[in-house]
């Protein structure tokens, strides 16, 4: 896909989701640090819903007799594993896929299950290592390869996180969540046209999903697509409209569209709901600083540094503004005021 193509296609998904009298729209925004770009940055830790409580603590009963010394009991005892594991009993989980492994080590669900419960005790390369093992044995399973490409993000491997999540893909496309992680590996590999695409896939299955719709916006706004950012913002912010994050890539579209104001406005709204987010705050300096707000320019930028004094990018801009601010001195006839 072609940057020229890109465009068209986003609008083609998002527009129809546009809520009227809602206009959002980062020219490049001084630093370009626009963070959490990418995804792999959510925690390990799952909170599991009544519903696959239920069905995990059914395959504990079910499985309750499977032998770990019995090769013919292999599988069973991989899905005991992986029950105990999505439960919250990691070391049950663990000893028992070792036991199993000990026994009968070509089995691809023993691995997947010793993957899983390392992967939720945050033992990410081990992890990989342990799902690398299952997609061996179990090829054509798109679970095996979803989980290895989540433990390879988690270890620093996007590279190889891209394969493993093409490879899900390939055998369930119709899985968008398979979808949206092989665009967040992508994004990861800084190919951000082809996660845009991969995004545009999950959104073509799950188009009220806040996350995708996040990353979408997000990867837009690294190809200076601000418009086409814009669309998939206000629509994650049509169902999360307390989301600071949102709230803050809202922002950075409409300082990229050269809509001052109405960014300040998004801005606000992030910062009413969380103070203490220094992206907020520089990314409302630079609004003000294109006003020519100087005074309230540096003070968001200080307020920014408050929150983390080692924000080099927020130095960066409060000398810029200063310069700025003395060479408008100037052009106004004058010396600019200290």
């Amino acid at each position: 896909m072609n940057l020229r193509s890109v465009a068209p296609l986003a609008k083609a998904i998002i527009k129809p989701l546009l809520i009227a009298g809602l206009t959002v729209g980062v020219a490049a925004c001084e630093g370009a640090d626009i963070p959490g770009l990418g995804g792999g940055d959510e925690s390990a830790a799952v909170e599991i819903s009544p519903e696959r409580k239920e069905r995990f603590e059914g395959i504990l009963q079910e499985t309750e007799g499977a032998d770990p010394s019995n090769p013919k009991d292999i599988n069973a005892v991989g899905k005991r594993a992986e029950a105990l594991a999505e439960l919250g009993r990691t070391e049950e989980a663990l000893e028992l896929a070792e036991q199993g492994i000990a026994t009968k080590s070509d089995v691809g669900s023993i691995w997947f299950a010793k993957g899983r419960a390392l992967y939720l005790t945050e033992k990410f390369t081990e992890s990989a290592e342990a799902h690398g093992k299952a997609t061996e044995f179990q090829p054509k399973r798109a679970n095996a390869w979803k989980r290895y490409g989540q433990a390879l993000m988690k270890a620093e491997e996007p590279e190889k996180a891209v394969d493993a999540f093409a490879k899900a893909v390939e055998i369930d496309p119709k899985d968008g969540t398979s979808w949206l992680r092989h665009g967040e590996a992508l994004a990861r590999t800084d190919k951000y046209e082809e996660a845009v695409n991969s995004y545009e896939k999950a959104l073509a299955i799950n188009p009220d999903n806040v996350r995708t719709l996040q990353r979408h916006g997000e990867a837009l706004l690294r190809l200076k697509q601000y418009e086409q950012a814009d669309l998939s913002l206000v629509k994650a912010l049509s169902i999360e409209p307390e989301n600071a994050r949102l709230l803050l890539r809202q922002g950075e579209a409409l300082i990229g569209l050269k809509q001052y104001g109405a960014a300040l406005v998004a801005l606000d709204k992030g910062l009413a709901i969380d103070d203490q987010d220094d992206n907020l705050w520089g990314r409302r300096g630079d609004a003000l600083r294109r006003q020519k707000k100087f005074d309230e320019a540096r003070t968001a930028y200080e307020k920014g540094l408050e929150i983390d004094p080692e924000r080099e990018s927020f130095k960066k801009r409060l000398a810029q503004l200063e310069e700025e601010q003395k060479a408008e001195g100037k052009a106004d006839g004058g010396e600019a005021s200290e």
